[in-house]
Order: C-alpha cells, then structure tokens, then sequence
C-alpha cells in the first residue's frame, strides 16, 4: 500500500482542499502518514495569494525535496494557489522563479483541479526518470467539492470548517484570489446541509462557515443572497451545537442576516467582517464598495441589535496611497470602535493586481511602523476587554487537554486558530463538550477559568 503525507499551507479554505486530497486518496486506497520522511509521496498544498506565501511554498518544497535523497520519497507533488500563480511558467516548462524554486517537485496541480489528484499520483509514478513534471492546472477554474465528495477532517474531531462557496467577483484592487481560484460559486444548499448533518452525525459539535465572500452565498445560484437560510436549515441538524460565519463582507450583511444572528440560539453572535480601512479615499481604491458611513452604521446596528455581538475585522495598511493623514484615520477609528478581535497586515505588492501599478507606493519601514501602532493599540483594546469580564461567566468549547485538569478552549467570540483561548481548569472535560466557566484572570489575549458546570445542551452560544 502507497504511503502518502500530505503539508497544507495557507488559509482554511486551503485545509478543506487538502482535507478533500486526503479522502480523495484514503479512498483509492492509499495509507495517510503524518510523518513525511515515512512517506513514498509527499503533497505540499501552497497558498499563492501573497509573495511571502509563495516563498514559503518553494523553501517547503525545497526542504522536503531533500527525502528523495536521504529517505523512502517517490513522488514530490505542489498543489494549491502557488501552481496557479505560476501556472504559465510552468506550462512552459519552468518551475517557479526566485529562491527556493520547485527543482525537486514531479507535478504541480491546481486548485481547480484536486479531484485529478489520484491520476497525477499514478502519471507520476509511471514517468521515466527525467520526464518533465505532470501538470495538471485548469485556466479558470470551477471544481467545487460537495456533501459525495471524500475528506476526511485534520481538524481536532469535534470542530469542523465547511466550505460554502469558492472564488471571488468582488474585484478588490490588492487582491490575487479571483485570478487564482475563479469567479465566486455557490455550493447548493442541500449539499451543505447533507454535508454538516454528517459531519454532526461523527461528533461535531461546532461548523465554521468559510467562503472567500460568505455574505454573497447563493446569489449565483437562486439569484439572490441566501445565507440567512441556509444558517436556518442548518440551525435544524441534531447535535450541531455551534455555528460561525467567516469572512463576511461588510457591504452585503443584510438585514436577514442580522435577524439570523439574533434569532437563531445555535448560530454564534460573531460577525467577522473585513472592513480593511476606514478612509473612503482608501477604500475607493481599493474599490470595497463600502464607505465609512456605511462601516460605521453597520457597526452600530449590529451592536445595537445584537446585544453581546463579537465583531472581528481585518484591515490593511501602506496600500498606495496611503498618506499620514488617511492612517491616523484609521489608526483612530480601531481605537474608537474597540473591535474585540482584529487582525492586521502590511499591503504586499502582488504582480497581476491593479495596486501593483498605482502611484504613492509606501516604503516598507513606514507600512512596519504602521502594523505596530495598529497592532499596540489593539493589543491595550483586547487587554481591557479581557479584563472586562473576569468575574464573569461565559459557555466555553472545550479543544485540547493541557495536562490533567488543565485545558484550552474558545468561547463563541473566538473562532479557532485566528481568536483567543480560554485556559480552562477542571477535571475530566471531553474535547468538544461545552462547560460553563467562572473568568479568574485575564491576559492581553486569552483569559483564564474554572468550571461551574456543564452548560445546557440547547442554551446555543452566549
């Protein structure tokens, strides 16, 4: 039996592709090994959306090239965004440019076209030596898993990501994602329904909704935005307990989806909405489709109608452009809003992007100095929130066992791997069980408890 491991680089919306390779090869009857030096077949699934994300891709590729020569390694295959990056080069014949090029790697496969990937592990296989690498990379991609597809979960056994839609028509101007994985498509609603119901049936307890634009899902397919009911639908399936929306843009958050984050007890009152910048000089050319108005009232009728709600959000500094002034705009509006969580990058200059070619290019010192000050001022912001509700109680899901009586787990303002944690004690907790916990400390991003006792099973989150 083929021995196969697999490395998933990049977003969540990257682990689903690799968790669908793994099923997809589980399935034609190859063993998954965690270890790669133990493997005749390593897949190195790549983010592409950034130059610093590419580069980790090659110096991955180039570590594990080194098992063709010091272990069992047969086949080296690049899969993923950085493929369809260099998808032209690589057609011509190339492997990549810059350091850390795919010299080892025997075939390179798309994003659009992982259902190939059993095929490409035979062609590869069958090759003579010194054959040119198999490529299989489709121009516009449209492959999209569904409820029939194989995967099999990487994530702990009780948390689970669902892909709901692929692509992006958003046209954002810094943006490389519709270039790499196509114009936005919608999965159908029965196929993610069938999809959770599974997964709720092998003891998940909590769905994180994932799309490169969640707030558009449906609209290519029932010709209008439909997320509200799908999270009904989904509200429906027994022994679901916690359900979270990613990634949601904040100029297509409707009024039905305020009412499902208000209504429906299982659906997580967590908005995580990129707003990216505050400025409207920014966000023209950046071409959002949201202005500062529209951002500030957003923020506030959903804190207004939803009491409690967690809002998260992205924003990018030194896009061109960018003067002192539109900074300390924004800088002063992070501030001033207090999200609870926020995450914030440097712009990256990516070829194949219209800010590539904008005037006003910011230095690199000034976008670093920028990132701190965003960065220190939220740090002081989610100190004083943590600090807020020691003495507090709040419903956590547990994830990890530290050591006895010692775990980690995330309350419904947390999603997992990007939020904050809650260092848990009390004894015989089960991953994936929900517990009520009495807040004792709090640092500047996670926060410390004891068990009071196990929450209701229907109480939702709060």
């Amino acid at each position: 039996m083929l021995s196969f491991s697999l490395i998933s680089l990049g977003c969540t919306k990257n682990l689903v592709d690799s968790e669908v390779m793994i099923g997809l090869l589980s399935q034609a009857g190859m063993r998954m090994t965690p270890d790669p030096t133990d493997a005749e077949i390593v897949i190195v699934n790549t983010c592409g959306f950034l130059e610093s994300a590419r580069l980790e891709a090659k110096q991955t590729v180039g570590s594990v090239g080194r098992y063709k020569r010091s272990g069992k390694l047969r086949a080296l295959i690049v899969t993923g965004c950085a493929p369809k990056f260099y998808r032209e080069e690589l057609a011509r014949g190339g492997k990549g440019d810059g350091p850390g090029e795919f010299a080892d790697a025997d075939a390179f496969v798309g994003p659009g076209d992982i259902l190939e990937i059993g095929s490409v592990v035979r062609a590869v296989l069958d090759k003579k030596s010194g054959a040119a690498p198999v490529v299989s990379i489709t121009a516009e991609p449209v492959f999209m898993y569904d409820h029939a597809t194989p995967r099999a979960l990487s994530t702990a056994r009780h948390s689970a990501y669902v892909k709901i839609a692929e692509g992006c028509s958003n046209g954002c101007a810094y943006c490389l994602i519709p270039s790499i994985r196509g114009a936005f498509r919608s999965r159908r609603l029965e196929s993610v329904v069938k999809e959770a119901r599974r997964l709720a049936d092998s003891g998940v307890a909590e769905i994180n909704l994932i799309a490169q634009d969640t707030t558009r899902y449906g609209e290519d397919l029932y010709g209008k935005r439909s997320l509200a009911r799908l999270l009904e639908k989904l509200a429906e399936i027994r022994g679901l307990q916690w359900i979270r929306v990613l990634y949601a843009h904040p100029a297509h958050i409707g009024a039905d989806l305020i009412a499902a984050l208000k209504g429906i007890p299982k659906l997580c009152r967590y908005v995580d909405m990129p707003i990216q910048h505050i400025d409207d000089g920014i966000l023209s050319a950046m071409r959002r489709k949201a202005t500062r108005r529209d951002i500030e009232k957003l923020i506030d009728r959903l804190r207004c109608e939803i009491p409690g709600v967690a809002l998260r959000t992205s924003v990018i500094v030194g896009l061109p452009g960018e003067t002192e002034k539109a900074f300390e705009s924004l800088l002063d509006f992070v501030t001033r809003s207090r999200f609870d969580r926020l995450g914030a990058f440097a712009y990256s200059r990516e070829v194949g992007t219209d800010a590539h070619g904008m005037k006003g290019q910011v230095s690199m010192a000034a976008k670093k100095a920028r990132l701190a000050q965003v960065m220190s001022a939220q740090q002081a912001i989610s100190a004083e929130i943590n600090r807020a509700i020691v003495g507090e109680v709040r419903d956590v899901i547990i994830d990890t066992e530290m050591k006895e009586g010692l775990y980690r787990g995330r309350t419904f303002a947390d999603a997992p791997d990007v939020d904050n944690t809650v260092i848990v004690r009390g004894a015989r907790l089960r991953p994936g069980s929900i517990v009520t916990v009495d807040i004792t400390k709090a640092y500047i991003y996670d926060i410390e408890g004891t068990v009071r006792r196990a929450a209701p099973k229907k109480k939702g989150c709060k």
